[in-house]
């Protein structure tokens, strides 16, 4: 099956706003999404709402890229940036979580991708100048060690710097608080509605211009609007894994909530890891 002639991808999404990774190609930033690289235009008409935010439909997720040996952007990376500003589609999803070295693995050094992506936005600034300016998202990881309001300030100040950004357009928690190595002794207590006054505050500071979750099912997401709204914030976004074939365990019903409460769903993972791009056939991998 090839999602890009599928009857219901070649019309403009209504719901969903899908995020790919640059293995998937660079035929993904055209007006209709899915035009062939060799057709650009400068303009992308089909556009939606991010909180204050106005995206493309298909953004690009980082959370594969990585650098060289050298510790240079590789060349792919470099033509991914350079194809999607040309053709409007400046809409970057990243992590302080992401990245391949085993320091970031481990923990003990986060912040790779976010420092790759503003490298490769700023390297291209240069070379075309500033009359577009991308769209960055990034997330806060909860961990053990994060459990005050402060945690995530201190977070997002950080991801603030590494992406040479005033304020982050979209700040993200990157999952539930559901990592509790310290289970099996009774450390359970979970900190969730702590990260959302967290993000509230950074939202207040100005640190901030719209706040997000991600992997947020129905009944977590509900609280976490409801919480936020009691401090004046808009929860903006939820992102969650959303394919054609992948709306049966909990993300259809998912869906179905962020739409009642205004919340836009992004979608990550929206080929199926591959499986809906025609890539994987039984030549491809010898069966039959």
């Amino acid at each position: 099956m090839n999602l890009r002639n599928h009857p219901k991808m070649t019309a403009n999404p209504i719901a969903v706003l899908i995020l790919v990774g640059s293995q998937l190609g660079f035929g993904l930033f055209t007006a209709n999404a899915f035009a062939p690289a060799t057709t650009r235009s400068p303009e992308i008409l089909d556009l939606s709402s991010v909180g204050s935010l106005s995206v493309p439909y298909v953004g690009c997720g980082t959370i594969a890229w990585s650098t060289e040996v050298t510790g240079r952007p590789t060349p792919d990376l470099e033509e991914l940036i350079s194809v999607a500003h040309s053709q409007g589609g400046s809409f970057f999803d990243t992590g302080e979580r992401y990245g391949s070295h085993m320091k970031t693995a481990l923990g003990m050094g986060w912040g790779e991708t976010e420092c790759l992506v503003e490298k490769l936005l700023q390297n291209e600034a240069d070379i075309i100048g500033t009359t577009s300016k991308p769209i960055v998202a990034t997330k806060f990881t909860p961990s053990p060690a994060r459990t005050t309001v402060q945690s995530v300030v201190e977070a997002c100040e950080k991801s603030k710097e590494r992406l040479g950004v005033e304020s982050i357009d979209l700040y993200q928690i990157q999952m539930p608080d559901i990592v509790k190595p310290m289970r099996f002794l009774g450390f359970d207590k979970t900190f969730d509605e702590v990260y959302w006054d967290g993000l509230a505050e950074c939202y207040h500071r100005g640190l901030v211009k719209n706040v997000g979750v991600s992997n947020y099912g129905p009944t977590l997401v509900s609280e976490c609007h409801k919480h936020l709204a009691k401090r004046g914030v808009p929860l903006a976004s939820n992102q969650i894994a959303f394919s054609l074939i992948g709306r049966h365990n909990g993300e259809q019903e998912t869906l179905d909530r962020c739409n009642e409460l205004g919340v836009k769903v992004l979608a990550y993972y929206p080929f199926a890891m591959g499986l809906l791009t025609g890539k994987y056939t039984s030549a491809s991998t010898g069966t039959s």
